[in-house]
């Protein structure tokens, strides 16, 4: 099952319960593949950015894990884990070694061409005109609790003004930006070790 959403959603107070637990159901039940906001060109193949493709030469040099390892704790361990190194509430990249270095590639030049719904970031403004970004954690009785760098933020139904997502990521873009080709040959050498 495919869930399509619109990229900015502004979302009552009264019926945030109701649709977090009606896209929730949704997220489960979606199959893999379909799973993700995508932007995917009339044949279906991704859509690379203009950053992504000025990088694209990085897939044409072999390497070295060693100095990956290096710009992967720099850049991404905040956020992300891969074997024991890194952590974070983003995902998982132990398994990226499984993906085509392509798409690795792609991901981090451009974080929001394709983003799994669990990771797509929402914003909470309160009706004491605080404003929260982060991944969408839980709701419960009309309050939500938003992961923000690795801490959860629990916002109470009656200080919840508007709930809304842009669909984006909640990996900034532009980390790739100032590496070399072959600094990001290093980078995947890692990630695909």
């Amino acid at each position: 099952m495919k869930t399509t959403l619109n990229r900015s959603i502004r979302i009552a107070r009264v019926l945030l319960p109701v649709l977090l637990a009606a896209a929730a159901a949704a997220f489960v039940a979606a199959e893999k593949d379909d799973d993700r906001w995508s932007r995917r060109g009339d044949r279906g193949d991704l859509v690379w950015s203009a950053a992504a493709e000025v990088m694209r030469p990085a897939l044409e040099i072999a390497g070295d894990a060693g100095r990956g390892l290096g710009l992967f704790l720099d850049l991404c361990a905040g956020c992300h884990r891969s074997g024991d190194s890194g952590g974070g509430s983003g995902p998982d990249l132990s398994r990226v070694g499984n993906w085509k270095a392509e798409k690795v590639l792609r991901d981090i030049v451009d974080p929001n061409a394709e983003v799994d719904d669990e990771y797509v970031s929402y914003i909470v403004e309160t009706t004491d005109g605080e404003v929260y970004t982060g991944l969408l954690a839980e709701s419960t009785g009309g309050g939500v609790v938003l992961r923000v760098a690795g801490d959860l933020i629990e916002v109470p139904a009656e200080r919840v003004r508007d709930v809304r997502s842009d669909g984006l990521s909640t990996m900034p873009e532009g980390l790739a930006a100032g590496l070399e080709h072959a600094d990001m040959a290093d980078l995947l050498a890692f990630l695909n070790r």
